[in-house]
C-alpha cells in the first residue's frame, strides 16, 4: 500500500512539473491555486517541490523591451513587410523578428520567422498575441491568429507521410486564416478575420517557408463594440507571443521504452518540396519542437 501511495505522489509531481514547464512563466496564478490545494490536503511531499518550482519560475521571468516608432506613411495590413524595413528587431536568438509602430490612432505590430520548427508549430498549433495595456504580462486580452488546425494524437506521431499530406497541411493552414479568435479574460469570441471590429490582421507562409504576421489595433475604441488597446501614445504596452502546447504526457508515457524513428525528429518542409523518403513520402516529426513564449515591453511613440 505504501509503494502505491508513493507511486501516486511521483506521478502527481511529474504532471505538475510538466504543466509548470509548458506554461512558464504566465501560469503562476494557476500554480499558486494548486499550492493552496496541496496545503489544505497536507500533501507535503508534493507541496514542497511545487513551492520550489514556483519560486524558480518567478525568478526566471524575463521581459524584453522595444521602442515603437511613428510610421513615415500609411501602414497597410497586407502581409508585405517591406514597409517595415529598419523597424524589425530580433528576439528568441534570432528565431523571431518583431516590429511595432504607432500613430495617434492605432498600434501596428509585425512579426516574421523563417525558423522551420517555429513555422511548423504556428501552422499546426496557432499563434497567440497577448496585449497588456498596463505594460506587464497580463493575459486578459489576446488574439489567436492563426488559430491552428485540429490535430489528434495520431497526427503527432513521427514517421513518413505522403507528400500530398503536407499539401493538405498547407491547405488547412490557409483555411484557418479565415477565423480570428479573441480572448477576453479567458473567454473566446470568434470572428471572420476580416470582420473583427477595430482590428485588421493578416498572416501568411510564403513559398520559401517564411511566416509573416501583421496587425493593426485601434488605440482607443471607436464604439462600444470595437476592440482597442485602450491607451494613448507614449504609454507602455506589454506584448506577448506564445504558441499553444498540447498535453502529450499520456502519449509519452505510452511510448516509454520505444525507439523513436529517425532519432525521433526530422524536419518537415512547409514549402512542399521533396525531402527524401522516396516514392512521394516525407519523414516528418509532427510533435511540438519549438515553443514560443516571449514578452516585450513596448514604449509607444508620443
Amino acid at each position: 500500500m505504501g509503494d502505491l501511495c508513493n507511486m501516486t505522489r511521483v506521478r502527481r509531481k511529474a504532471r505538475i512539473f510538466r504543466f509548470m514547464y509548458k506554461n512558464r512563466p504566465h501560469a503562476l496564478t494557476q500554480i499558486v491555486a494548486a499550492l493552496k490545494l496541496m496545503w489544505r490536503e497536507r500533501d507535503i511531499p508534493v507541496f514542497l517541490p511545487l513551492l520550489a518550482g514556483v519560486l524558480l519560475l518567478a525568478g526566471c521571468t524575463s521581459v524584453e523591451s522595444l521602442q515603437s516608432d511613428r510610421p513615415s506613411g500609411e501602414v497597410e495590413v497586407d502581409g508585405d513587410l517591406e514597409a517595415w524595413a529598419g523597424h524589425l528587431q530580433s528576439f528568441e536568438d534570432g528565431a523571431l523578428s518583431v516590429g511595432v509602430l504607432n500613430d495617434d490612432e492605432a498600434l501596428y505590430i509585425s512579426a516574421r520567422t523563417s525558423n522551420p520548427d517555429l513555422v511548423r508549430e504556428i501552422m499546426m498549433r496557432g499563434l497567440t498575441l497577448w496585449i497588456d495595456p498596463g505594460g506587464g504580462t497580463s493575459e486578459n486580452f489576446g488574439l489567436n491568429y492563426p488559430p491552428g488546425m485540429p490535430v489528434d494524437d495520431a497526427a503527432l506521431q513521427p514517421g513518413p507521410v505522403a507528400a500530398d499530406e503536407v499539401e493538405m497541411m498547407r491547405e488547412g493552414f490557409e483555411a484557418s486564416l479565415q477565423e480570428l479568435e479573441i480572448l477576453v479574460e479567458g473567454e473566446p469570441v470568434r470572428y471572420v478575420a476580416e470582420n473583427a471590429p477595430g482590428i485588421a490582421i493578416r498572416a501568411d507562409v510564403d513559398d520559401v517557408g517564411t511566416f509573416t504576421y501583421e496587425l493593426k489595433l485601434d488605440l482607443r475604441p471607436a464604439d462600444a463594440m470595437s476592440y482597442a488597446v485602450d491607451v494613448d501614445p507614449g504609454a507602455s504596452v506589454g506584448i506577448g507571443f506564445s504558441t499553444p502546447q498540447p498535453d502529450l504526457s499520456e502519449m509519452q508515457e505510452g511510448q516509454e521504452g520505444q525507439e523513436p524513428q529517425d532519432g525521433g525528429r526530422t524536419p518537415v518542409d512547409v514549402r512542399g518540396g521533396e525531402m527524401g523518403g522516396g516514392q512521394g513520402m516525407q519523414s516528418v516529426d509532427r510533435r511540438p519542437s519549438k515553443m514560443l513564449d516571449l514578452w516585450i515591453e513596448v514604449t509607444l511613440a508620443d
